[in-house]
């Protein structure tokens, strides 16, 4: 499916003021009603709004939520309304809330993505892509001839080695994203900076 001007926003929710059950309770021991929220929520907005699943922890529930068309308000939690009410009403999560009729707060602010972003996100989760046929498999610059291009093994070879240039950028995203993504890849992000921080360190005292 080709990208049109779709946004993507990156939420982490939690529970707003959790009873004492919630407390006892891992939230990714019910997943799959998680998914089913994430499905309803699809049927409620489709063509113009979707949410995807990315992964659901013990205290937090990640996801994109992704608009078909340019939106020029601030994306809050409010958007999830129809996912919060599903798991509060028809799922019975209201007795992991000590306030009736509230369910989530975001645990950090929104992130907004570009396509890149988002596809990567996609990746780190290891989302089932064929679960959300409307996310776009290439971003909207790129011609249909140039999703893929095949290279002789001389030039994937010297493809391996990062331009100059591109160290920022990626150094840039690896220091936005280290808090998200499943535990492992956190880890790898955050391993990754201490060790970055170690070599300047020792340049910068030259």
């Amino acid at each position: 499916m080709r990208q049109a001007n779709y946004s993507y926003h990156y939420m982490v929710l939690k529970l707003k003021n959790p009873s004492e059950e919630a407390k006892g309770t891992p939230l990714s021991a019910f997943k799959e009603q998680v998914l089913e929220a994430t499905e309803e929520f699809n049927k409620t907005f489709k063509g113009i709004k979707s949410l995807i699943f990315l992964g659901v922890t013990e205290g937090t529930i990640d996801v994109l939520l992704v608009f078909f068309h340019p939106i020029a308000s601030k994306v809050t939690a409010k958007e999830l309304t129809v996912f919060s009410r599903y798991l509060y009403h028809d799922k019975g999560w209201g007795r992991f809330s000590k306030e009736e009729g509230k369910l989530f707060i975001l645990a950090q602010p929104v992130k907004e993505f570009d396509y890149t972003d988002a596809d990567y996100a996609l990746s780190e989760y290891e989302v089932d892509r064929d679960r959300y046929p409307f996310f776009p498999d290439y971003g909207p610059d790129l011609e249909d001839d140039e999703a893929v291009n095949e290279q002789d093994d001389s030039e994937a070879e010297d493809s391996e080695e990062l331009a100059d240039e591109a160290m920022a950028p990626i150094l840039q995203y690896i220091l936005t994203t280290q808090n998200m993504g499943p535990l492992r890849v956190r880890e790898e992000k955050q391993r990754a900076i201490r060790q970055i921080k170690k070599i300047l360190s020792k340049i910068v005292y030259l």
